[in-house]
């Protein structure tokens, strides 16, 4: 059933900052645009506009937003939730050939209404965190030379304005070096436990169906969490079933000096995974090519 959504904060912030705009550049860009606001104006005085467009490249150099709330709360059918606080960060680099582009979520003192924690199992309320933070993004974002290629190919008094093979050309460049997704250490935790994780994500040779993953997981109060698991397994089917997983992740973990549990999880473009340097799992086998039928 559709229901409203209101969202209830007595402080809200929002902030925007930058740097390297190319303030002069892009004020030229809309000046050509008013004095040539008829459409054959436009296509007569395209290479000047071009011109304007690829000399207000990169647009910016860095720009960012965010926005926060205080002591927020959000009423639902299912009780009232809230938050101490809610924030979201987002930065990124302007129109270049090495570009990033980030993102961060951040949750303090989450609450959950006794209605809604009802509907878990009992062992499961303990575990909901009431802190987390995410933090990721693409790098290695070429946004120039597409830009450029576009730019330099456009043409208004043709149709389509840039040509099928200059779109294929831009795409088959970008898929050839796609960005890599990152992750910055990242972590969600309650009064006992705390899962962290960073690392990266990428595409050699372009191909997303075969990514090479390179990722950190770090837990402290991990013991609590078996612990919580194993008293629970007594009378919970679904306890009974995690109970056995967590208990041999930990048997893969190596403890660092401050005791944390630490894997470092490494899945390989050709299908393998390799946790702590031991592997889990080998490449893939290659399915042969069937022969034809006669």
């Amino acid at each position: 059933m559709p229901f409203p959504i209101v969202l209830k904060a007595p402080k809200v912030s929002f902030d925007v900052g930058g740097a390297g705009l190319r303030s002069r550049e892009i004020l030229d860009l809309v000046a050509f645009f008013v004095a040539n606001s008829d459409e054959e104006k436009i296509k007569a005085n395209q290479a000047e506009m071009k011109k304007l467009m690829l000399g207000a490249l990169p647009l910016w150099e860095k720009i960012s937003g965010a926005y926060g709330f205080t002591d927020l709360t959000v009423p639902s059918p299912l009780g009232e939730f809230g938050a101490k606080q809610l924030g979201v960060n987002i930065a990124a680099d302007g129109i270049g050939n090495d570009g990033t582009l980030n993102y961060a979520i951040k949750i303090a003192g989450l609450k959950v209404p006794p209605e809604a924690a009802a509907l878990a199992p009992t062992w499961a309320v303990a575990l909901v965190p009431t802190d987390m933070e995410l933090n990721f993004g693409g790098v290695n974002l070429n946004l120039d030379a597409p830009a450029r290629k576009a730019i330099e190919a456009l043409d208004l008094t043709k149709e389509p304005p840039l040509p099928d093979e200059v779109g294929q050309e831009i795409e088959a460049d970008f898929m050839a070096n796609l960005p890599r997704f990152a992750m910055a250490r990242s972590f969600v935790k309650n009064a006992d436990t705390e899962i962290a994780a960073f690392g990266e994500v990428s595409f050699p040779e372009g191909n997303t169906n075969k990514p090479d993953v390179n990722v950190t997981f770090e837990a402290s109060g991990y013991d609590k969490l078996v612990e919580a698991l194993q008293n629970a397994a007594k009378t919970d089917a679904d306890a009974q079933q995690a109970f056995p997983i967590l208990l041999a992740a930990k048997g893969f973990a190596k403890t660092l000096p401050d005791g944390k549990l630490q894997w470092v999880l490494n899945v390989k473009p050709d299908g393998s995974v390799v946790v702590n340097g031991s592997t889990m799992k080998g490449p893939d086998v290659e399915a042969e090519p069937e022969e034809p039928v006669d």
